[in-house]
């Protein structure tokens, strides 16, 4: 049995209400992962390190306090979770998602080199310029729908006690039969954190905590989906 996820209309909706009721969390919190991420990137060596040792587990707390913030269980110290709990965990889980993601674009630049070399061929007039757009809109859209499946990996190990790579399992059987549908929630979830911008940077107060509370609601329809089917195979 195929997921029923719910719409984009309904996350939005989950997303608002919840970013709403608990507005005095979400946004200090967001602007305090913000701070820190900026602070530590600008200092020399140190953001080498913070790089390579620290930005996983933070992301990792981010993301476990919107789902709680979504759960009706805002705290602010949810934010340093994966510092205190487990940071190789996360790290790991981190680097190993983004080896992954690179080598599915690794993948298909491969395939669509062909492209590349008739186009090249051709050099100038309709049939290359025709080839080049379907190379650069096709490309990011397979390569989205190719390494969405992975897109709650982080929420699935904010929610059980598992591995990165288990919990990348998990994520690609939860979106399975709804990726198309998965990503453009994340497309306009991003689309709502970057409206902020046209609000000369203010905006993004509401709108980024806003986006993230939009996809942990995405992340729970499935969830709750897959608790409601146990036939999906989804962990319980």
């Amino acid at each position: 049995m195929q997921p029923q996820h719910a719409s984009i209309r309904q996350c939005l909706s989950q997303g608002w209400t919840a970013f709403g009721k608990n507005a005095n969390v979400a946004i200090p919190a967001s602007l305090l992962y913000t701070g820190l991420n900026a602070v530590a990137m600008c200092i020399p060596v140190f953001n080498l390190l913070y790089l390579v040792y620290g930005v996983f587990p933070l992301l990792g707390g981010y993301v476990s306090l919107f789902l709680n913030i979504t759960r009706g269980r805002p705290h602010i110290g949810w934010l340093f979770t994966g510092w205190l709990e487990s940071r190789d965990r996360w790290n790991r889980a981190g680097w190993h998602l983004v080896a992954c993601t690179l080598g599915r674009g690794f993948i298909l630049a491969i395939a669509f080199l062909p492209l590349v070399v008739v186009a090249a061929l051709l050099r100038t007039g309709p049939a290359s310029t025709s080839i080049e757009v379907i190379a650069v809109v096709a490309f990011p859209v397979l390569w989205g729908l190719s390494v969405v499946r992975w897109a709650f990996t982080f929420h699935v190990m904010a929610d059980q006690d598992i591995s990165g790579k288990e919990a990348m399992k998990v994520s690609a059987l939860m979106t399975k039969g709804v990726r198309p549908h998965i990503l453009a929630v994340l497309l306009v979830a991003r689309g709502v954190a970057l409206a902020g911008v046209l609000a000369l940077g203010v905006g993004v107060l509401v709108t980024v905590p806003l986006a993230e509370c939009v996809i942990s609601a995405s992340y729970l329809s499935l969830r709750d989906e897959g608790e409601s089917t146990p036939q999906s195979g989804l962990p319980l």
